[in-house]
């Protein structure tokens, strides 16, 4: 059934309070329930699949460590706690990692 012959179903009754009200058929409301709850499904599978797009790229970002986490020097990460694996030089305000330090310090 198309829209047209939902709209040829309608049919007009009496005036009540001055007002005209539309009456549907049982056919006709029953297909428009119909049509009204499976675009509510394809629009809550739509939501649902944005979600999931969303949340995967979500998961997949971020893995990355930021460039303040090098050791200026060899480049390499600092490991994880940074207060306990690295110095701040207080000639430049850089972090540097331990490893570094050391050699620093053995070369004099």
């Amino acid at each position: 059934m198309t829209t047209l012959d939902l709209v040829s179903d309608l049919s007009w009754a009496e005036e009540i309070g001055g007002r005209r009200r539309a009456v549907m058929s049982n056919e006709a409301a029953a297909i428009a329930q119909a049509a009204g709850s499976a675009a509510a499904q394809v629009a809550v599978e739509s939501a649902d699949q944005a979600a999931r797009s969303l949340q995967q790229r979500l998961m997949a970002s971020g893995h990355g460590r930021p460039e303040i986490d090098r050791c200026p020097i060899c480049f390499d990460l600092v490991e994880l706690p940074m207060h306990k694996n690295s110095k701040v030089k207080a000639c430049c305000m850089k972090r540097v990692c331990d490893g570094c330090d050391l050699a620093a310090a053995q070369r004099g």
